[in-house]
């Protein structure tokens, strides 16, 4: 006789369980936990019918007492090869908390939704869920929760087709729930019961008795399977919208939650668009800790940072500390004050280590700021470089606690990506992230994008795939096209109908504090100069003396060309040293500096006459004293020679080698070429003294500068000659030349501003009083005219202006867009403001058209630098077509181009806004968005080369298109949702069979990238030599330790010390390992860090204790 023991070893409960459900017309089974994958296990019997085609089993009912997604978690251990690790976190779930009394109906239908969605896409799967709805739906399967108290019994009641009178049917009872793994892979104990007579009875009985007690669960379920992947029929614009909603729900669905606790004085003047941002960036500091608020130049930053302060001043009891340049310190204190924010305001100029070690951080030392967690920086871009000072200061400060940091800024990339980097490590200094990026580490995602030979389109791909989850910032095109209203209709703008917006047909305005706010019209013109005329027909001599691109330093001098020969000093190397350290690192450095060199010269060449002048002298100078080293044997190279070469005209010719001998010992004077470099040093110098001859003060007096008398000529006729004028040039001594000029009897009406100006403030108030909300003093004269560098051009109100002239050739519209962005700000009061460029033409364009001597300045441009623009920065670099648009007057490219300028920083909220006005608009079509199932799929394809899948593990998305071969042919978020939304309005067809089969194959490709993120996350983290000490002398304290509570204190601080990453942190255990502290006063130096940097703070993330990993899903798919 069979053994009456069924335990997975011997014998599978699915087996027997199949074996007596030929026999049964009516099945009971009550178990405390039920999955899918079990009712999979015996599909087949439960749905098979007689010869006359009747199910053979009438009836089965299910009574649960408790749902879980347990078997994903158990299949996905088996993935990760983790089932030890995902066992612990298993039996978590078997032992629910004192305080849960019962399974609430919405818990179990919550938790049957996600083990439906959880299944595999297989084509096995699709037809599990059909035949468990028609069961459901046809009355043959019912199913119960038992919420009375927890049910834990397990047992499966058979009712044979052919009762006898003392064997009515047969029962398992025993330890099995019904899931794949309780009937297949566990070991459990289970035993068959016989029916004697009474056997059967008595537990037909028992689950009758609970069936009662038990609430119907029909409904819910058969709700669950309806919306189902396998059933529910969606459209291409449900795809769409639930990829969207899933990718930002925690946007959407948490504004309820971080909607602001309080209305106060800051909330009530904010504008839509500016409480929307509030709220974004208040889930993003929540998640993450830190959040950039990026708006363009204009647009209210400032009142965003302030009602943030104040939100979790009052919603967290947060301590805000701002952080801002000391041109915006008067700001903030008055922000301070008249909003009540409780705010700490430091200068970014004061952050600095003091002489003594215990001063090394004022910050953390003194008790006005050691306690600060809510740090606000603005003009964050100020911290890109992670060497300085300041950043370093900060950065320590910040490490100490647990701290939210917003970084305010227009700019986060100045120059490169490695900026934005290095900004976000000041709130997050751990590599490994929870930021759902792949690889979980910020120093090995950066590395292809900061790679120079990554292509552009992948590196920005990249970078904005990262800046999507901690970046907010919109353009004033998307502000009015999301919360603008018509200026005719006062209606709300259709951002489907945006077009005439752009064009300047419509116009719209925001609300701010309950009134009308535009932005000014933009009208921009060109003053056209003779710079032939300005160097006195010299033009083309001079600018061919700047030198050709490419020029070969091995070949002799060009007569009259400069050779740069100063700052490519690797050319001059022998052969057998340039592979050399140190000479070797003389190779790029020098590639960039000549390459600069050239650039800086023609920038002042055009710039005005007397920066071209004083730049030439400055370089005879350098070139003097750098011939005078050469002629003592030494090279003068490297960054403290540089310094002393720009400063050589403080020195004596002594004392200037005894300086340059003091820091130019790595380069050995034997290993260069000097005849030939001396010599084309001597070239140069020759070159650079007759340009000089040229271009001196006696040649080209201020009266003969066609371009400075130009400016005059424009500043005496309309519309220049009345209100104010804002005058612009890159070179500070421009600005000078300009203010001397115009202004020789020192009108206190006409003022100058540059990065050595005094009293910025001062000179902003009596510039922009009503912008700035200043009341001049008696002995005050309000300024109508400012010459400036682009010192001005940075979180300053200028608005009372409404024109700006940029006196230097624009080669890239951005200066333009950001110089703009000054005067063309909230609450101005100009319908119109005006820019004026610069243009200089040379004899020969003197009849040409705009467009054409636009074109020649292009082209000599290219042939004075040619690739050595590649070293600028993006907005630096040549852009032609925009040349063209600034200069021909074409005020509606500009438009576009600066919307096109942040397409990619802002496309992502372009589909959040899309969401948000559904839920305004549409609330029901919103609300069915909401509850459409994870795993929902569609096809408008036959036979489709483009297959979307959405992959989806607790945080971290993927979104992927793949061809009819199952290669990815896209994962960029942007791109994808473009291409989903093309197909609004197709119809629906069958889902071919092959389609479950893509789908699985992506899903199994995103579960081995979530295998690989958790393993990195889990195991990632190295310790260094000074954790190393920190371990060892804390094992020699525990070793000899006969306190239990000593032992105890020794591992918590071994636990910790080792698993923590925060440089500052690390900064200290260094101290300790170099001072060698041990004993007793390790313990007590380790108890001064812990609580110093308030490590009980630390999340168990930041200590590594065990977590469970993601379970990867499926959001959604379409055959398209």
């Amino acid at each position: 006789m069979p053994s009456a023991i069924i335990d997975n070893r011997n014998r599978l409960l699915v087996d027997a369980i199949n074996e007596q459900l030929v026999h049964t017309v009516k099945a009971k089974v009550a178990v405390g936990y039920f999955f899918l994958s079990g009712l999979k296990a015996i599909q087949d019997k439960l749905d098979a019918k007689n010869e006359n085609g009747e199910y053979l089993i009438k009836e089965v009912r299910l009574l649960i007492g408790n749902t879980t997604n347990r078997q994903t978690v158990e299949e996905l251990a088996r993935s990760f090869r983790l089932t030890e690790h995902i066992q612990k976190q298993v039996e978590k779930l078997k032992r629910p908390g004192s305080g849960e009394k019962k399974l609430e109906k919405d818990v179990a239908q919550q938790t049957i939704r996600t083990v439906i969605s959880d299944l595999d896409q297989t084509e096995e799967n699709a037809k599990l869920l059909e035949t468990v709805y028609h069961m459901v739906n046809d009355d043959r399967l019912k199913v119960k929760v038992y919420i009375k108290s927890r049910l834990h019994a397990k047992a499966y009641i058979f009712d044979f087709i052919h009762p006898q009178p003392n064997s009515k049917g047969i029962a398992i009872v025993g330890s099995s729930n019904l899931s794949l793994a309780g009937l297949t892979n566990n070991t459990e104990l289970n035993v068959f019961v016989h029916d004697n007579g009474e056997n059967h009875d008595e537990l037909t009985i028992w689950f009758n008795d609970l069936w009662q007690e038990a609430e119907d669960f029909d409904e819910q379920f058969l709700e669950e399977l309806e919306e189902s992947w396998g059933i529910k029929e969606v459209t291409p614009e449900d795809i769409y919208y639930k990829t969207i909603y899933t990718l930002l729900k925690d946007r959407i669905e948490g504004e309820d939650a971080q909607s602001f606790l309080f209305t106060n004085e800051i909330t009530e003047q904010l504008a839509s668009f500016q409480k929307v941002a509030v709220q974004q960036l208040t889930g993003i500091l929540r998640q993450y800790g830190g959040a950039f608020a990026a708006d363009v130049v204009g647009v209210g930053k400032s009142y965003i940072g302030a009602a943030l302060v104040k939100h979790f001043l009052l919603a967290e009891n947060a301590k805000p500390l701002i952080i801002c340049p000391k041109a915006l310190e008067e700001m903030w204190k008055n922000y301070n004050a008249v909003y009540s924010l409780n705010a700490e305001i430091v200068p970014s100029s004061m952050l600095r280590e003091g002489e003594e070690e215990e001063d090394w951080n004022y910050l953390l030392t003194d008790v006005k700021y050691r306690d600060r967690d809510f740090i606000l920086i603005d003009e964050s871009h100020h911290f890109r470089h992670h060497e300085s000072q300041r950043y370093k200061v900060l950065s320590d400060f910040i490490q100490t606690g647990t701290k939210k940091v917003l970084l305010m800024t227009a700019t986060p990339r100045n120059n490169s990506a490695k900026d934005v980097y290095n900004q976000v490590k000041l709130f997050h200094p751990d590599d490994l992230t929870e930021i759902p990026i792949n690889p979980p580490s910020l120093k090995e995602y950066f590395k292809p994008i900061l790679k120079p030979d990554t292509p552009r389109e992948q590196s920005n791909q990249l970078f904005q795939q990262l800046l999507q989850f901690i970046l907010v910032r919109r353009t004033r095109l998307h502000i009015l096209k999301y919360y603008g209203f018509d200026e005719e209709t006062n209606q709300p703008v259709d951002p489907e109908n945006f077009a005439p917006y752009i064009s300047g047909e419509k116009r719209a305005y925001i609300k701010v504090g309950g009134n009308k706010n535009f932005f000014p019209i933009r009208n921009v013109d060109t003053i056209r100069y003779s710079i032939s005329e300005t160097y006195q027909g010299l033009y083309k001599e001079i600018r061919n003396s700047l030198g050709k691109v490419n020029f070969d330093h091995t070949l002799d001098s060009i007569p009259g060309q400069l050779t740069y020969a100063r700052f490519a000093l690797w050319h001059y190397v022998k052969k057998d040293w340039q592979k050399k350290d140190p000479y070797r690192e003389l190779h790029r450095a020098g590639y960039n500096l000549r390459g600069l060199m050239r650039i800086l010269m023609f920038k002042r060449f055009e710039s005005s006459v007397y920066a071209f002048r004083m730049t030439i002298g400055r370089l005879i100078k350098i070139h003097e004293a750098f011939l005078t080293s050469l002629e003592n044997g030494i090279i003068p190279a490297g960054k403290d020679a540089q310094k002393i070469l720009y400063g050589s005209d403080q020195y004596s010719e002594v004392e200037l080698i005894e300086a340059l001998e003091s820091v130019a010992q790595q380069y050995d004077a034997e290993n260069f070429d000097l005849e030939h470099l001396k010599n084309h040093i001597e070239h140069d110098l020759g070159v650079l003294s007759y340009i000089f001859s040229l271009v001196n003060e006696n040649e080209i007096p201020p009266k003969k500068d066609d371009k400075l008398q130009t400016l005059k000529k424009k500043l005496a006729k309309e519309p220049l000659n009345n209100g104010k004028v804002l005058i612009f040039s890159e070179s500070a001594e421009t600005v000078d030349y300009i203010f001397e000029n115009i202004n020789p009897k020192d009108d206190m009406s006409i003022r100058k501003a540059s990065t050595g100006s005094e009293n910025k403030n001062a000179l902003v108030n009596r510039f922009a009083p009503t912008a700035n909300n200043y009341t001049l003093k008696p002995s005050e004269t309000e300024i109508n005219m400012m010459i400036a560098t682009d010192v001005l051009a940075e979180g300053l109100n200028l608005q009372d202006c409404d024109k700006i002239i940029n006196y230097d050739l624009h080669w890239n519209p951005v200066k333009l867009i950001q110089r703009f962005g000054r005067i063309d700000r909230i609450g101005s009061t100009h319908d119109e403001i005006f820019g004026f460029n610069f243009l200089p033409e040379t004899d020969l364009d003197r009849n040409l058209n705009l467009h054409q001597i636009v074109h020649n300045r292009i082209q000599d441009i290219h042939d004075t630098i040619g690739e050595d623009a590649k070293i600028l920065d993006d907005s630096e670099q040549i852009n032609e077509d925009e040349m063209y648009a600034i200069y021909e007057r074409d005020i509606k490219q500009l438009a576009l181009f600066e919307e096109n300028l942040e397409k990619e920083s802002i496309s992502f909220n372009e589909a959040e806004e899309e969401l948000r006005k559904l839920k305004e608009s549409d609330p029901d079509k919103f609300e069915e968005i909401r509850s459409l199932r994870d795993g929902i799929r569609c096809s408008v394809s036959e036979q489709g080369d483009k297959n979307f899948v959405f992959c989806q593990a607790d945080k971290y998305s993927q979104l992927y298109m793949v061809d009819s071969k199952g290669k990815i042919t896209e994962k960029e978020v942007i791109k994808i949702l473009g291409m989903l939304k093309s197909q609004f309005g197709k119809s629906t067809k069958d889902i071919p069979n092959n389609f479950n089969q893509t789908i699985q194959n992506v899903k199994d490709q995103f579960v081995k990238d979530v295998v690989d993120r958790y393993l990195e996350q889990k195991h990632s983290r190295p310790i260094n030599i000074d954790q190393r000490y920190i371990k060892d002398e804390l094992q020699k304290i525990h070793n000899s330790a006969e306190s239990e509570d000593l032992k105890s204190q020794t591992m918590m601080f071994e636990q910790v010390f080792l698993k923590v990453q925060r440089p500052a942190v690390l900064a200290e255990l260094k101290k300790l390992r170099r001072n060698n502290v041990i004993d007793r006063s390790l313990l007590d130096r380790l108890t001064e860090i812990w609580y110093r940097h308030s490590l009980h703070e630390i999340s168990s993330s930041d200590i590594g204790e065990d977590e469970i990993p993601p379970i990867p899903k499926i959001v959604c798919g379409e055959l398209l």
